[in-house]
């Protein structure tokens, strides 16, 4: 109580309790206690493993006002529409979920009130990527913005700085339909290189591409971030782009190996994990 006998608001930051009994001065986040002054927690986060960039103690990223996390804990990525990066929950199923028009709008409306309203709005007006059926520009953006987000992928060396998407038709003339001047991958995605491989578009010697199949606007084996990390920033901007696995520098096998060695590999759908590791044992069987 003050001076004037009116109660003392501790629930500040994110609706969190502010705890300042014996010179503390944090709030506590449940799993964690989250230290304002120096942007880092005082427990190392329980799902640090899932985000292997970053410190075990690091906050939001170190970027409070951008994103939020309820509990804590682990945070997930959501787009509006347009493939632009809007919010992290706390969930732990890893899916890239679509936030439409109408969720976009009330979510502005009620960001001030708190992270649970904001979250339950977005929450019921998304849908998983494969279900949005978003434009190839749109899926772009997405996985761009994904791949950028790990720290042993440099974006800048893809092709325009950003991911290619095959729409599964074909443009006047019969070059390949899509975004970022598509190759025409037969599989979940492909990559060609500026010198080494056919290579549609104007771009300088070693410029990297990747091009992921969403025809239909579906690409079932790339729902989720780590998925998406594990396919295209490890076995084909890293595997093939940059080690030239299958297209002069080693087996193609070699890739998959890759991707079971990466620290992304541990969160991909048990689906995802079956599949890779059909199509390596199917390659060494065939000694590539």
């Amino acid at each position: 109580m003050n001076q004037l006998d009116v109660p003392v608001n501790k629930y500040l930051y994110q609706g969190k309790e502010y705890q300042d009994d014996i010179g503390l001065d944090i709030f506590d986040f449940h799993a964690r206690a989250y230290d304002p002054i120096i942007v880092k927690t005082w427990q190392q986060d329980p799902m640090s493993n899932l985000y292997y960039s970053h410190s075990p103690y690091s906050w939001l990223k170190g970027n409070p006002l951008r994103y939020i996390d309820p509990t804590g804990m682990v945070i997930d990525d959501y787009y509006n529409r347009k493939g632009e990066f809007i919010y992290r929950d706390n969930k732990v199923t890893d899916n890239i979920m679509i936030v439409n028009e109408t969720g976009e709008a009330l979510a502005s409306l009620v960001k001030d009130n708190g992270t649970e309203d904001y979250q339950n709005v977005l929450e019921s007006n998304s849908v998983g990527i494969n279900e949005a059926k978003i434009s190839e520009e749109a899926a772009s953006k997405v996985f761009t913005d994904i791949l950028d987000k790990m720290p042993d992928v440099d974006v800048g060396k893809l092709h325009n700085g950003k991911v290619s998407i095959y729409n599964g038709g074909s443009a006047p003339g019969g070059d390949p339909a899509g975004a970022n001047d598509p190759e025409r991958p037969s599989g979940l995605a492909n990559t060609a290189v500026k010198g080494v491989t056919s290579f549609r578009g104007e771009a300088s010697e070693g410029t990297i591409k990747v091009t992921v199949n969403f025809t239909r606007q579906n690409n079932s084996e790339l729902g989720t971030v780590s998925n998406v990390q594990n396919a295209l920033g490890v076995h084909e901007f890293q595997g093939h782009g940059e080690k030239r696995f299958a297209i002069g520098g080693g087996k193609h096998s070699e890739a998959y190996k890759l991707q079971e060695r990466h620290p992304s590999w541990k969160k991909t759908t048990p689906d995802f994990k079956r599949d890779m590791k059909i199509r390596k044992n199917q390659l060494l069987k065939i000694g590539d």
